[in-house]
C-alpha cells in the first residue's frame, strides 16, 4: 500500500539499551582530590608547589576538576569518570604533570598522565557512594600511591622518598551526573477521544486492548506497562515503549452463528509498542495491517499522532528519579490517518472519516529510573 511506503519514509529509530545492561554515560559533574594533610606539608618544606593544570583549579593542598565523561552504573557507583584539566607538581625548573585522570572504581584505580606517560598513580580504598539526583556522590577516603608513580615523581622533582609506595596520596569526593538513566518501571494511560471512537465506529471498527495492555470503558481509556526507556535529566529527549498494544478490528461478535457460513475476513490494524518520545514530540508505534485469521507481520516504527505539550504538566523529580507527564494532546498523523480510511472506509465505497490533526486522545505517564 502507498500508505505502509508513507509510514516506513518517516520511520524514527530509536536507540534501545536493555535494562540492566552496562552504565550510565556521564554528562559532567565536580571532582575535588584533597592531597595528604602530612604529604602537602613534606611538600611545602621541599619548596614543591601545587599548580593547576587547564581547567583545574588548585587552592591549597584541595584541586577541583569538572567530569569530561566516561560512565558509571547509577546503582553501584562502579565504572570509570574521566575529568578535563589537571594539575602539576612544580620545584624550581623542575615539573611533573599529571593530566588527563581517571577514576576506574571497578578496578580501584586512579591513573593519569604523567609527563605524558599513562600510568597508574594510586589505588583505592574501599570507597562510598550515595545517591546525589540522577547521579551519583563517591566518596574515596585515601588513594595509595603506586610504585612506579612514586619513583617517578620523587626522581622527577628531586626529591628523596617523600612519595612513598602504599602512602596516602590523597583522598577523593566527585560527585557524577549521567546524561540519561535507563527506566525500571513506569505505565502510560491513553484516553482516546470519543468523536474519533465514533468514526472508528461509524466504519464498524472497535479499538480493543492487545496482549498485556487493558482497554476501559467509554470513553476508552487506554493503559499498559512500560517496558524500555530512558530518562534525561537534563534534556528533553526522554522516551519510553510500552508493551502490548491496541487492535482496530471488526466488533466481537455477542455469540457464534448456529449455522456455519461462509469464511469472510475483515482488515484489522494492530499498533504494537506504542511509545513517545520527547526530543521529537511523536507518539510512536508498529504499524500492522493484517486479516483477523492472520499474525501480525513485522512493520517499520512509525509515527502516529504528533504530542502538544503546551497545556501538558511534565515533572522531573531528581530525588526520586520520576518522570512524571499529564495531559499531554495527541493529534493524528497524516500517514496513520490514511491509513485507517484506506483499511476500512475505502474498500466499503465511504469516504474518508479521519484527517491529519484530528484528536486521538491524551496521554498520561510516569517514568521511574533506576
Amino acid at each position: 500500500m502507498a500508505v505502509l511506503a508513507a509510514l516506513a519514509a518517516v520511520t524514527l529509530v530509536v536507540s534501545a539499551v536493555p535494562a540492566g545492561a552496562g552504565a550510565e554515560a556521564l554528562a559532567g559533574g565536580t571532582t575535588r582530590i584533597e592531597l595528604n594533610r602530612a604529604l602537602f606539608s613534606e611538600l611545602k618544606r621541599d619548596r614543591v608547589k601545587v599548580e593547576k593544570i587547564g581547567t583545574g583549579t588548585v587552592g591549597g593542598r584541595s584541586v577541583d576538576l569538572p567530569v569530561s565523561g566516561g560512565s558509571v552504573d547509577v546503582g553501584t557507583a562502579i565504572g570509570s569518570i574521566a575529568f578535563a584539566g589537571g594539575f602539576k607538581f612544580r620545584t624550581g625548573k623542575r615539573v611533573v604533570r599529571l593530566n588527563e585522570l581517571l577514576l576506574d572504581t571497578q578496578k580501584g584505580e586512579l591513573n593519569a598522565l604523567l609527563n605524558g606517560k599513562r600510568l597508574q598513580i594510586a589505588s583505592l580504598m574501599p570507597f562510598q557512594s550515595s545517591r546525589a539526583g540522577f547521579g551519583d556522590e563517591i566518596d574515596v577516603a585515601a588513594l595509595k600511591l603506586n610504585k612506579q608513580a612514586s619513583a617517578l615523581l620523587n626522581r622527577k622533582l628531586g626529591l628523596t622518598n617523600v612519595f612513598r609506595p602504599k602512602r596516602a596520596f590523597a583522598s577523593l569526593a566527585s560527585n557524577v551526573q549521567p546524561q540519561a538513566i535507563r527506566m525500571a518501571g513506569g505505565e502510560m494511560q491513553f484516553s482516546l477521544d470519543p468523536g474519533t471512537v465514533a468514526k472508528l465506529k461509524s466504519l464498524g471498527v472497535d479499538p480493543v486492548s492487545f496482549e498485556t495492555a487493558t482497554l476501559g470503558a467509554e470513553p476508552p481509556a487506554y493503559s499498559a506497562p512500560l517496558i524500555q526507556g530512558e530518562i534525561y535529566p537534563a534534556e528533553s529527549r526522554s522516551w519510553g515503549f510500552l508493551e502490548g498494544g491496541i487492535r482496530l478490528a471488526r466488533p466481537a461478535p455477542p455469540e457464534p452463528p448456529e449455522t456455519p457460513g461462509p469464511i469472510i475476513t475483515f482488515p484489522v490494524i494492530t499498533l504494537i509498542n506504542l511509545g513517545l518520545s520527547l526530543e521529537t514530540q511523536k507518539l510512536l508505534g508498529y504499524v500492522h495491517v493484517h486479516d483477523e485469521a492472520a499474525q501480525p507481520a513485522p512493520a517499520p516504527a512509525g509515527p502516529i499522532a504528533a504530542l502538544d505539550f503546551s497545556g501538558a504538566t511534565v515533572q522531573l523529580d531528581p530525588l526520586t528519579r520520576t518522570l512524571s507527564i499529564a495531559n499531554v494532546r495527541a493529534t493524528l498523523e497524516a500517514p496513520f490517518a490514511n491509513l485507517i480510511n484506506e483499511t476500512f472506509a475505502t474498500p466499503k465505497g465511504k469516504a474518508p472519516v479521519l484527517a491529519a490533526g484530528d484528536p486521538l486522545g491524551t496521554f498520561s505517564l510516569t517514568m521511574q529510573s533506576r
